[in-house]
């Protein structure tokens, strides 16, 4: 659980931070561009420190609301790929009388999405993104859909830790998790139990 954790969490803001230096290096030595990038990476730090607080939170057992975790999703979603010129759109549907996020479903949520939006940043060369949730109260539904490059899912499958991670997380949560790639761009979506 703690490998996992470390990869998907604190690796991909990581990551994120060295994607961010290396876009800045190519920008040259401009005063201007140095400070884009020193910005840029001091939110990405701000990030990683509100994934260590997601991480301690974790095991706090009081329930939340989809409502505010959508938020949270949009600003942290929205202010990451700001900084690498992606675009973001985002859509929730939650029925009536399901309001409230369940501890462990926002744990392995939160996980699912970290990999996968890390996944976009890092491989897919995207311009757009797209995250949908649809909340049921016996089924519920989180799609990321990107506009990228895609990848042979098979291929890279049998060797990513962070697609089995994702996938874990899914049967974690009574559900199951399915990636659709072309050449056109990639569809993850995650059915599972609110």
């Amino acid at each position: 659980e703690m490998v996992r954790e470390m990869h998907d969490n604190f690796g991909n803001v990581l990551s994120g931070i060295v994607r961010l230096a290396e876009h800045g290096e190519r920008d040259g030595a401009e005063p201007a561009a140095a400070l884009r990038v020193l910005s840029q990476v001091r939110h990405a730090a701000q990030n990683c420190l509100t994934d260590v607080r997601d991480f301690i939170a974790a095991g706090d057992p009081e329930s939340s609301l989809w409502e505010d975790y959508i938020v949270q999703c949009r600003e942290r979603a929205a202010e990451y790929f700001e900084s690498l010129h992606i675009r973001l759109a985002l859509r929730s549907a939650i029925d009536e009388g399901c309001e409230t996020l369940r501890p462990p479903v926002r744990y392995h949520l939160t996980g699912i999405l970290r990999e996968a939006l890390g996944n976009v940043v890092k491989h897919s060369k995207a311009g757009q993104v797209t995250l949908s949730l649809d909340v049921h109260a016996k089924k519920a539904e989180l799609r990321i859909e990107d506009d990228g490059i895609g990848f042979d899912v098979d291929s890279v499958s049998a060797g990513s830790h962070g697609l089995a991670n994702m996938a874990a997380r899914a049967k974690e949560l009574g559900g199951t998790l399915e990636i659709v790639s072309s050449e056109k761009g990639t569809r993850l979506a995650v059915d599972f139990i609110p």
